[in-house]
């Protein structure tokens, strides 16, 4: 007898002594099964930041009524999380910065507008600010996608943002489309190429970027 069962993705934690070899928790760190509202269809895009020795978790859920990006406090010894700020529709792939700057938490995101922008599939990067990590607003453009050669589709952020002296080193993932791919997988069709890409950041004003690397770093 056939079963039916629905897509689901949980948001689990792995440990490792040296960062080849990983062992799983055996129970996910937020269980999609644990949500009975009917409101949220998936949890996924996990980034983890730490600020003042506190471990947070910015990620993304699809919800009936859009997708929204959310930031969550991880509690000592990784038993247990509560989630502290979710966006309206429609907004993801948010990464927290390490520290305040002025008086203020940070982060990266990319709104998905898809009337702004023309019809089109065309996403840019964004930053907002925070006085407590809940209230968010300020909201700047960053980086667009045609300021990046390979990318005409969207771009927005990847891992957290490193302190260097020369500025908040940042890595961003780009997309290309490109009709001639396919792919052989949950969807019929794939026509998107993923790419890595840095650029930097202003110590003082991260809403200013000081370069873009005109390469991809890392691309299939």
């Amino acid at each position: 007898k056939k079963i039916k069962t629905r897509f689901q993705t949980h948001i689990g934690l792995a440990e490792s002594e040296d960062g080849i070899r990983w062992k799983a928790f055996p129970e996910p760190l937020i269980n999609y099964n644990d949500i009975q509202d009917g409101e949220v269809k998936r949890l996924y895009d996990p980034r983890l930041q730490i600020i003042d020795g506190e471990l947070y978790m910015c990620f993304a859920q699809d919800t009936r009524h859009g997708l929204r990006g959310g930031i969550g406090k991880i509690s000592p010894g990784l038993k247990s999380f509560e989630i502290i700020s979710l966006s309206v529709p429609d907004n993801r792939n948010m990464v927290l910065f390490p520290e305040k700057i002025n008086g203020m938490y940070c982060r990266l995101e990319r709104p998905m507008p898809v009337y702004s922008r023309r019809g089109k599939e065309l996403f840019d990067m964004w930053m907002s600010f925070s006085p407590d990590l809940i209230h968010w607003g300020d909201s700047r453009l960053i980086l667009a996608q045609e300021d990046v050669p390979f990318a005409n589709c969207k771009v927005g952020p990847a891992a957290p943002p490193v302190r260097t002296e020369k500025g908040w080193l940042t890595l961003f993932h780009s997309v290309k489309k490109d009709p001639r791919l396919l792919k052989n997988g949950w969807e019929p069709k794939w026509k998107k190429v993923y790419c890595a890409g840095v650029m930097l950041l202003d110590l003082e004003d991260p809403s200013k970027v000081l370069g873009v690397y005109k390469e991809p770093l890392l691309m299939p």
